[in-house]
């Protein structure tokens, strides 16, 4: 269910302290044109929402997976709609709960007229490659592909099982891809102890360098609620008393001017004390006074800091309506007007009260609040940030792009680790490097990544999995050499 690529859209209030340093590359068997081929081959197969059709994207990855002879399996919830898991064993005994590299295969839709290029045909440009599914999520199911194989050619021994599980559906909740697996096929208990999914991102200056890595930690619960307005049906000449549309639109107007509260989740203090250390003087100044304990002074700096969108959805319950219905005729007053609110809370937040306050504000209009969607209590718990597979991530960073920050934090939607954590799997985002500009390009006309983006992500991917499910006493490094893309000068 995600609407963008999770990569936050981090304002560094006030400029940012120059801390990092560029990535670190080692010198080692390049898999880069290897992963770019599997990845075109996959941008190259349709499998948009609704129809999906990602038994066809399976079928490509099981014969690489073949190739390598690597084991597989195929799960199909509907015909076409294919879920594909792939395995590489740990010998017997070694005590360490699986890792599953997890991401999806459908994407969302893409009207061909909006884009430049054909969007299921990957062109190469300038560096970067443009199709729809680009960066959400192909990009991550290329790289996990290559990760395994690259795992089984190293000869490494592990230390848990590796399992690559790539699913269908999730653009649309998941129906026919992870959840109807955890229902149907796993009971619940899923076959990893630990995951990687899509969610976060690392945040870069024009220049590519690295200026944080953001770790999504949590997701927010997703409520769709509908406004409902009646009224008087009549001729539009003789405008009758009482016309929904406007209770409607007064209701709406309400629900904008609402101020929902601030509220610090454990995982938001965590956040925003991460990202300290990057901020410029402005922006240190208004952290300490939102960290102060002075409630005044703190209410000010939250405030301030919510100005950005990203950082306003780590701090409070957001609400937006989304769609509007009223009428056909030109000439006719409806008997009623409607609206769909999509509302995003704080993964510890009351979902009864919430709507109760919703109904309270429209209430004074005549409009009505029914439950479209509500999400499924209780809500999985956010990471807490101190167990072996994030002390993995940070290691990782911390190698391969020395001095910079890394932070946890929630993101404004939802992805698959939903329902992995609710199964109890410990579950982690990571994501390509972009910069600010390149945030939200995910569902988007033209959607597209830099190769070398692409190619960074592989290597940071590769490095936790590495890191985390090899027996071996040394750092994790990039596991390829770097490639100037085409056009683009060396960074």
């Amino acid at each position: 269910m995600t609407f963008f690529s999770f990569l936050p859209l981090i304002v560094l209030l006030g400029g940012s302290a120059a801390l990092a340093q560029e990535p670190q590359r080692a010198q080692a068997p390049d898999y880069y044109p290897e992963l770019k081929r599997h990845f075109s081959s996959l941008l190259g197969i349709n499998t948009a929402q609704p129809r999906g059709n990602e038994l066809e994207a399976a079928r490509y990855l099981y014969g690489v997976l073949d190739d390598e002879r690597i084991d597989w399996e195929i799960y199909e919830s509907t015909p076409g709609r294919a879920a594909l898991a792939a395995f590489l064993r740990a010998p017997k005994n070694t005590g360490g709960k699986p890792l599953l590299l997890l991401s999806h295969l459908d994407t969302v839709g893409a009207d061909a007229e909006q884009w430049q290029t054909p969007p299921f045909t990957p062109v190469e440009k300038n560096g970067e490659i443009y199709a729809r599914g680009a960066s959400d999520c192909k990009d991550l199911t290329a790289i996990n592909l290559m990760t395994l194989v690259a795992l089984k050619r190293s000869g490494a021994e592990l230390s848990r099982d590796v399992i690559m599980l790539a699913t269908p559906d999730e653009e649309a909740g998941s129906g026919y891809g992870l959840a109807w697996l955890l229902e149907t096929r796993w009971k619940g208990k899923p076959p990893g102890g630990y995951a990687l999914n899509e969610g976060g991102g690392v945040i870069t200056d024009e220049a590519g360098k690295p200026l944080l890595v953001f770790v999504e930690t949590a997701g927010k619960m997703y409520l769709d609620l509908r406004l409902t307005a009646e009224g008087t049906a009549g001729h539009s000449a003789l405008p009758p008393r009482s016309n929904s549309i406007y209770s409607l639109a007064a209701a709406l107007a309400a629900v904008e001017r609402l101020k929902l509260p601030v509220r610090v989740t454990p995982t938001a203090e965590k956040f925003f004390r991460s990202i300290y250390a990057i901020q410029g003087a402005d922006g240190r100044t208004t952290f300490d006074l939102f960290f102060s304990g002075d409630s005044r002074k703190a209410a000010a700096a939250a405030e301030t800091i919510a100005y950005d969108p990203f950082f306003n959805a780590q701090l409070r319950d957001t609400v937006t309506p989304t769609v509007v219905r009223a009428g056909q005729d030109n000439n006719a007053v409806p008997a009623q007007a409607w609206a769909l609110l999509n509302c995003r809370l704080l993964y510890d937040s009351g979902v009864d009260d919430f709507v109760e306050q919703i109904r309270k504000t429209v209430a004074p209009y005549g409009v009505t609040v029914s439950v479209v969607e509500s999400p499924r209590l209780p809500f999985p718990a956010a990471m807490t940030q101190d167990d072996e597979l994030y002390r993995a991530i940070t290691a990782v960073a911390g190698t391969q792009m020395p001095g910079v920050a890394v932070a946890g934090g929630m993101i404004p939607g939802t992805t698959d680790s939903e329902f992995l954590r609710r199964a109890g799997v410990i579950a982690y985002g990571l994501g390509a490097p972009k910069s600010y500009g390149e945030l939200d390009e995910a569902h988007a006309p033209d959607e597209k990544i830099r190769l070398d983006s692409l190619y960074r992500y592989f290597d940071f991917v590769y490095g936790v999995a590495r890191e985390f499910a090899v027996v071996s006493t040394q750092p994790a490094k990039p596991v390829s050499g770097a490639v100037k893309p085409a056009g683009q000068p060396s960074r």
